[in-house]
């Protein structure tokens, strides 16, 4: 948080006018294209990066720094301006059709997606956006054009990284374009500053993108305390919902997507094995899905189910999942993308 009231005075050689801020911003575009604040966790391209925006949006807004996120609409039944929350503003811009278009075609739209933008801030006097702070390698682009019409400060946040995936890549994937990795690197040029989330994430940008050191600021996503804290013990969270006292129950945190991939969870898991009789797998035994960001009411009971069942899994908020925590007794997290953390909660994986 204090990265955004902090001196952001070192400029790009790609935009020498740009002003130096000297106090805290009063107002921030976020720029998301290719995913909504407004999305459910858990469907399609929705996931952590839409919990890690609303939640950045809504702390700037808690001590009065207005913030406007603009991103893709993707239907006509959204209202062009829809309020999240007190002092954050979701600004739906047309761009594209509103169904049938991968993320893998958003390049294309890039252009109208900035036009966009720049016709909801025509109407607004010059310094009406203090900061503009883009998600993800496609809002880079935009924000990169965006900072230099407006003058502003360039934040960004990659959260993956085209040669980071490249270079882990699986025999048989398919690697990350080089339109993206170009894209990347010229934004890592640009920015006035660079968001990771760990040091690790610093020296991959400085090693696979030649970042300035001094550009990059390693700021750790936040624990929400309130929502995700020790809960009154498992036994007594296993009671209320009938589970056995005994049963070992790993937790996949993760949509039902290969990425993710909750199909090595159950592979590596020991309660798969018939070999580890301590499980106490039995022909009555039971299994649940209860992924982090798209949990059902209560443990669905997959046994008998068929391939592909559990993606129709209803979708649910933060809270839902800090309760999933509390009564599993591990937390697999094997994505093939996404390292694992240690919770700061009192609950660790």
């Amino acid at each position: 948080m204090s990265q955004y009231a902090s001196r952001l005075g070192r400029r790009s050689p790609a935009a020498p006018t740009r002003r130096r801020m000297l106090r805290k911003p009063r107002r921030v575009a976020m720029l998301s294209v290719h995913t909504s604040p407004l999305h459910q966790p858990g469907t399609g391209d929705a996931g952590g990066m839409n919990v890690y925006i609303v939640e950045l949006a809504q702390r700037l807004a808690a001590i009065n720094i207005e913030v406007e996120i603009f991103t893709r609409a993707t239907t006509a039944a959204l209202r062009p301006t829809v309020e999240l929350s007190p002092g954050v503003l979701v600004r739906h811009v047309d761009a594209g059709p509103y169904e049938g278009l991968a993320k893998e075609d958003l390049p294309a739209q890039l252009c109208a997606f900035t036009h966009g933008v720049m016709q909801a801030w025509a109407g607004h006097r010059p310094g009406y956006y203090d900061l503009v702070h883009s998600h993800y390698w496609l809002s880079g682009h935009v924000g990169w054009l965006a900072a230099q019409r407006w003058g502003t400060p360039l934040v960004h946040a990659m959260h993956t990284m085209a040669k980071v995936k490249n270079a882990a890549l699986a025999e048989g994937d398919t690697p990350e374009p080089a339109a993206r990795v170009i894209g990347e690197m010229q934004i890592v040029a640009a920015a006035d500053r660079l968001i990771a989330n760990t040091s690790e994430e610093a020296d991959e940008l400085v090693r696979h993108y030649e970042a300035e050191r001094g550009k990059v600021a390693v700021v750790h996503p936040g624990v929400n305390l309130d929502r995700f804290r020790p809960a009154d013990g498992r036994a007594a969270a296993r009671a209320r919902l009938g589970l056995p006292q005994d049963a070992l129950i790993p937790l996949f945190a993760g949509r039902i997507q290969p990425l993710k991939a909750p199909t090595c969870c159950c592979a590596r898991s020991p309660c798969c094995s018939t070999s580890a009789p301590s499980c106490g797998r039995t022909s009555s035994s039971r299994w649940w899905a209860a992924p982090a960001a798209a949990v059902s009411p209560s443990p669905k009971d997959f046994r008998n189910s068929p391939p592909g069942s559990a993606s129709p899994m209803s979708c649910a908020s933060g809270r839902r999942s800090a309760r999933s925590s509390s009564r599993t007794g591990s937390a697999p997290r094997p994505s093939w993308s996404c390292p694992p953390t240690t919770s700061r909660s009192g609950w660790s994986p």
